[in-house]
């Protein structure tokens, strides 16, 4: 078991970076389920082709808002890639940048999607992405790790 409280500054920075690695994994992971699958993987039946049916018979064309969204989209990829990088030196813009990133997406995503259904495949990607994401923000902010951040 780990000590907390024994944990060096050398530890916390191998931890948040391996953290960092973990998010990025998972994130190439939700990219490829995103590719490779329909959205609806292990989604029981009734349930998808009712969903499959309901979006077809929507008329789903691409407008001005989709293209601002996509366009916002590529922006935060951006941003993310950035303060990763910097968040890995220990740079204080880093972390900075990615709980804004955070939070905004917490509090956009809701908007983007107008339903969500999801497999538990990609339930569980989603999970494991916000709990490294939530302990990236806890050792850059409250740890001694913190005040190593320049």
């Amino acid at each position: 078991m780990i000590k907390i409280k024994n944990l060096t500054t050398k530890d916390l920075t191998t931890y948040l970076r391996e953290l960092i690695l973990l998010e990025i994994i998972i994130s190439i992971f939700f990219v490829i389920s995103a590719f490779v699958s329909d959205g609806y993987f292990m989604v029981p039946a009734p349930i998808r082709e009712f969903v499959v049916s309901y979006e077809n018979g929507l008329n789903l064309e691409f407008n001005k808002l989709d293209l601002l969204w996509v366009g916002l989209l590529f922006i935060m990829i951006i941003v993310y890639v950035y303060s990763l990088t910097k968040l890995w030196k220990l740079k204080d813009i880093g972390r900075k940048l990615y709980l804004f990133l955070f939070i905004f997406e917490v509090l956009v995503t809701p908007f983007i999607l107008k339903y969500n259904l999801v497999g538990p495949i990609n339930m569980i990607i989603d999970s494991l992405y916000y709990g490294a994401a939530i302990l990236i923000i806890v050792i850059s902010y409250a740890s001694k790790l913190s005040s190593s951040f320049k």
